[in-house]
């Protein structure tokens, strides 16, 4: 398949743990696969996979019914990390069951995250997230993207994105993006009170905790070195009081407050 260039290879029967059965995957043109995550540990297992460009790669949903044959993290962050040494990486991984019962505690060091533009976690549980975030060495990484994967961690929200140099975060269903994430925004330790994260301009957040005070002194601390330019909140538990309201729309170029959607039972919506 040598014009091949976007591939979506996804199971309908995501508890399938029996091997992948292809003998190759030979598309030097490929720019986009989207995969279940055990068939992509298949695939790189046997060495079948080839193609030349960077890739835009969607490891999809993995759940066998019996825990222990969840994917071993480890295999799959190595042939990850292997990849992304030659090719520039898009990565999202989404709704994947792992087994940490026969894996490792600590990686080895040479399983490191390179050369990654794009990243996104979704549905994923605060295990995984804490052991792909640490070895996330990316330079030239523009946007993070982490949905419903429930973090509890301010310090490992944190951890993720005190290094981040990228222009866009978003964040969903995450309880650990609090006042004190906020806070640690709007000073950084390192260096000269440095600002952390001091490339971000766009920030999403749906569906996350924190009072509308510290959100504004984040924004307010950062105006002129680092300002956020795009700030977009939904799912909001409670109406934004007029004069924040007011200070938002002077002070960033493009904002918006919505509230949590209303059910017709009148009840309100879960966060999702």
């Amino acid at each position: 398949m040598p014009r091949l260039s976007t591939l979506h290879l996804v199971s309908q029967n995501t508890d399938v743990t029996a091997p992948l059965s292809i003998s190759e995957l030979t598309c030097p043109a490929l720019s986009e696969l989207h995969t279940d995550a055990a068939s992509f540990i298949d695939i790189f297992r046997e060495r079948r996979a080839y193609w030349l460009y960077d890739l835009d790669l969607r490891l999809t949903k993995f759940k066998p019914a019996d825990p222990k044959e969840g994917i071993d993290p480890v295999e799959l962050l190595d042939y990850l990390c292997e990849l992304s040494q030659n090719k520039k990486l898009w990565l999202d991984i989404e709704d994947v069951d792992f087994d940490f019962d026969t894996s490792p505690t600590a990686l080895p060091s040479h399983v490191i995250l390179m050369n990654l533009e794009g990243f996104g976690l979704h549905d994923l549980k605060e295990s995984f997230v804490s052991l792909i975030c640490g070895i996330v060495h990316s330079p030239d990484l523009e946007q993070i993207e982490i949905s419903r994967c429930g973090i509890s961690s301010s310090v490992l929200l944190l951890r993720m994105m005190q290094g981040f140099e990228g222009w866009k975060v978003y964040i969903e269903d995450c309880p650990g993006f609090n006042d004190w994430v906020l806070g640690a925004m709007a000073f950084s330790c390192k260096g000269e009170q440095q600002i952390a994260c001091p490339s971000i301009a766009s920030l999403e957040i749906k569906g996350c905790t924190f009072s509308h005070d510290a959100l504004k002194y984040m924004c307010e601390m950062r105006l002129g070195v680092g300002a956020i330019e795009e700030l977009d909140v939904s799912n909001a538990v409670f109406p934004l009081e007029e004069h924040l309201g007011k200070w938002f729309e002077e002070n960033v170029e493009s904002f918006s407050w919505e509230l949590r959607e209303i059910d017709g039972s009148g009840e309100e919506s879960p966060l999702i």
